[in-house]
């Protein structure tokens, strides 16, 4: 796997490490009531507004050092930021400084972003971002960019009928349907390697399509979040990961954000 993949599936597992002695304390009943499913993105936004002046950023030191030492990379290098209220994590980014190319200039990677589900990414992420933007510059690097993954991508296309739209040849669309429903395409006997390249350019052209409308205007995606902070769309990262869910779910894509030069 990827280091943008690897980092992003423990940002979850953080989430559950830190196991609360106070379950956010005076705040449970706010949580649990925006965690509800009849709250609407209003109430869940309000309880981030709420916060902002109690939210406690800290450095999960104990996970970056796992981190970089799994990775074979120096210290420091692996930065994990954890957002809490009352002793309990309700967001978590992490970030790294890719290894440097022939030019050797260094990049910031922010990757994994998560929140507890009663607030939304686009509450948590100011605090997140910056500090994790200005620790990376603290580190020398030149250029920032974030990777976030494209949810729900196959069922937007499911919805749309998207194969459908006229825009690809037979077998494309085809294959961009097979793909969206994890099924073979007709006269193949499995989904396999031959329909994810015959589908890949259909895909990529949909994958955009879909960060630019949908996921831009989910103030739960991370898209939204790192946009919100300034980052531009700068690709696609088809079939980035690799694991059943993600193929299932978006075909393992995810988009690639460039934030200004610093």
């Amino acid at each position: 796997l990827s280091m943008a993949v690897r980092l992003a599936m423990r940002s979850a597992t953080i989430m559950r490490a830190r196991q609360p002695v106070r379950w956010l304390g005076s705040w449970a009943a706010k949580f649990d009531a925006a965690r509800s499913s009849q709250a609407t993105l209003a109430t869940r936004k309000a309880l981030g507004d709420e916060l902002q002046n109690f939210f406690k950023l800290e450095m999960e030191e104990t996970k970056a050092n796992a981190q970089e030492v799994e990775a074979q990379r120096a210290p420091g290098s692996q930065l994990t930021l954890v957002l809490s209220v009352e002793e309990t994590a309700v967001a978590v980014l992490r970030a790294a400084i890719m290894p440097s190319g022939p030019s050797g200039a260094l990049t910031g990677l922010l990757v994994g972003a998560n929140s507890d589900p009663a607030l939304p990414l686009s509450s948590v992420g100011p605090k997140l971002i910056s500090t994790a933007c200005e620790e990376l510059k603290l580190r020398d690097v030149d250029n920032i960019v974030a990777v976030a993954p494209l949810a729900g991508f196959c069922e937007w296309i499911r919805r749309e009928s998207a194969w459908d739209s006229g825009a690809f040849s037979p077998d494309e669309s085809a294959s961009i349907e097979a793909i969206a429903k994890g099924v073979p395409r007709p006269g193949h006997s499995v989904l396999g390697q031959g329909t994810f390249k015959a589908g890949r350019a259909g895909m990529e052209q949909l994958a955009m399509a879909y960060a630019t409308t949908e996921l831009r205007a989910n103030q739960d995606s991370a898209m939204c979040m790192y946009a919100d902070a300034g980052a531009e769309l700068q690709g696609i990262n088809y079939m980035h990961a690799t694991d059943p869910d993600a193929l299932s779910d978006c075909a393992g894509c995810t988009v690639v954000m460039q934030f200004p030069s610093l």
